[in-house]
């Protein structure tokens, strides 16, 4: 009854990321290949919706590292499969993903509150930088901007060339 328990959750949380296209899975759940390929669709699809949230840089930034944290943990044998899809349901949940069908249903936002500035236990910052890769997806775009910005180019003309807003552009400059 346990593995038809497991199966059924794996199911359930593909259907909260892919919708109908991952109805009748669950025997897949046995698969460890196919576990660990839909781990890191599902990821990867929560690291496309972050990348895309208005908030500052750095919050930006910290969500992106722990995604792509999970995405390198997701396929290691030392977590359990139910872990890994607990943690998937819950980042599936803060992400809007909040049915079964693969939509996002619940628009979520994120905004600073006043007096954010003040960021605390400075040796937790300081672990967070260690614990953040150079490898990801904002360490990137920064490096990208700074060398187009060498080049003379304009936020504007940055803009287009990433696909993204000028405002975007002006805060990746920033820091």
């Amino acid at each position: 009854m346990e593995k038809l328990v497991q199966n059924m959750l794996f199911e359930r949380i593909m259907e909260q990321f892919f919708g109908a296209r991952t109805r009748g899975i669950a025997t897949s759940r046995e698969n460890n290949r196919e576990v660990k390929k839909r781990f890191k669709e599902a990821i990867r699809k929560l690291i496309k919706h972050a990348n895309t949230i208005e908030t500052n840089i750095d919050y930006k930034e910290k969500i992106l590292s722990q995604l792509e944290s999970l995405e390198k943990k997701a396929g290691k044998e030392y977590l359990s499969q139910e872990t890994i899809l607990r943690l998937l349901s819950l980042c599936g949940l803060l992400f809007g993903y909040d049915e079964f069908d693969g939509k996002i249903h619940t628009n979520v936002y994120y905004c600073q509150r006043s007096g954010k500035e003040y960021t605390g236990f400075s040796g937790l910052d300081l672990l967070r930088k260690m614990e953040s890769n150079e490898n990801n997806i904002i360490a990137y775009r920064k490096k990208l901007v700074k060398s187009l910005k060498e080049e003379k180019l304009s936020n504007y003309k940055i803009s287009v060339i990433l696909n993204t807003s000028e405002k975007e552009i002006g805060k990746l400059t920033k820091k």
